[in-house]
């Protein structure tokens, strides 16, 4: 089965983040074609009319993901890959492994660490609607 993460990733461009994907397309390799099965693509509601202002971006999300070396040097080539096609581009990486220590939260390009998402967050779940349950008293 394998040592699973859950990962995200999220890179924004100040051109055409349709025109990014279809170049991933393109490509062709196979670690692309695997990430982009888990894409979406964000066009911001109003651009901001500067010049070099970003206009949306990819997202990328999986919870069970086998996150090896493969992955990673996958990842490195899409942000070689945003950078030839946007000098603009700024990305922001979080993953999060099976064991309690094992986290990444990362930002690429000088304002990467600017964007809201991804991010880690450690939490307890209970899994219970304690609404339902009987409070103790003290």
């Amino acid at each position: 089965m394998g040592y699973r993460s859950e990962v995200g990733f999220y890179i924004e461009f100040t051109k055409d983040p349709e025109e990014f994907i279809a170049l991933m397309k393109v490509d062709g390799r196979e670690i692309f074609k695997n990430f982009l099965e888990f894409m979406y693509i964000e066009n911001y509601p109003e651009p901001i009319l500067e010049e070099d202002a970003p206009i949306g971006g990819v997202h990328f999300h999986h919870n069970h993901w086998k996150w090896y070396e493969d992955s990673q040097l996958g990842f490195t080539e899409l942000l070689n890959m945003a950078g030839d096609f946007d000098e603009n581009f700024k990305a922001k990486f979080a993953r999060t492994g099976e064991e309690s220590d094992d986290t990444e939260e990362e930002w690429f390009n000088d304002d990467g660490y600017d964007l809201e998402y991804p991010y880690v967050v450690r939490m307890v779940e209970t899994a219970m609607d304690l609404t339902k349950l009987k409070k103790v008293e003290a």
